[in-house]
């Protein structure tokens, strides 16, 4: 459950109906009264659209109820909304978009992502995966090694160093190649 008290600067500019119904969710939250703070949320949202807090929360209590498909309009308005600020939401939002199989979204959503946050390991180690599936093994390699320099996660890190070890065994290496082209030329000529 949020904190109330992390409430953005927003709240000097958003309807304060909509404010007292996101704080009245969040107390339904911690009274696990999950779908009375849902309802509360939308409510708040009905009032004020851009209120990212309530539109946020509500996405988190979806999320944590395992309605994705109920928290997807809300987390692409919430994109759309703060686009430059939040890249974990931007990253989720990718892994929805990878979820429903719109591999050119999601790559452009993970693009933007490290565009806006370069130190962020998670949207390296997601384009991995959509250049692996795309059969773009060399850059699917890059993906990977940004992702193993970036992140913390040891376990994470060796699951990627043996994703690029097989990816490896799929790009032909051209300096092998062209060493076995010319012999084969020479043998030929000779």
């Amino acid at each position: 459950m949020p904190d109330s008290s992390s409430q953005p600067d927003q709240t000097k500019s958003i309807n304060p109906a909509a404010q007292q119904l996101a704080q009245k969710a969040d107390w339904r939250w911690d009274e696990n009264k999950l779908e009375e703070a849902i309802e509360l949320l939308k409510q708040a949202i009905d009032l004020a659209p851009e209120y990212t807090y309530a539109r946020s929360n509500l996405v988190a209590l979806l999320l944590e109820l395992e309605r994705d498909d109920d928290a997807f309009p809300h987390l692409a308005r919430l994109v759309d909304v703060d686009r430059e600020n939040n890249p974990e939401l931007l990253n989720t939002y990718g892994l929805f978009l990878l979820d429903r199989e719109d591999m050119e979204k999601a790559e452009e959503i993970f693009r933007h992502t490290i565009a806006v946050a370069p130190d962020f390991d998670s949207p390296y180690g997601n384009l991995g995966l959509i250049f692996e599936e795309k059969g773009a093994y060399r850059q699917a390699i890059e993906a990977f090694e940004e992702f193993v320099n970036l992140t913390d996660d040891s376990e994470e890190r060796d699951e990627a160093l043996e994703r690029i070890h097989a990816l490896r065994k799929l790009v032909p290496d051209e300096h092998n190649e062209t060493s076995r082209s010319s012999r084969g030329e020479r043998y030929r000529k000779g």
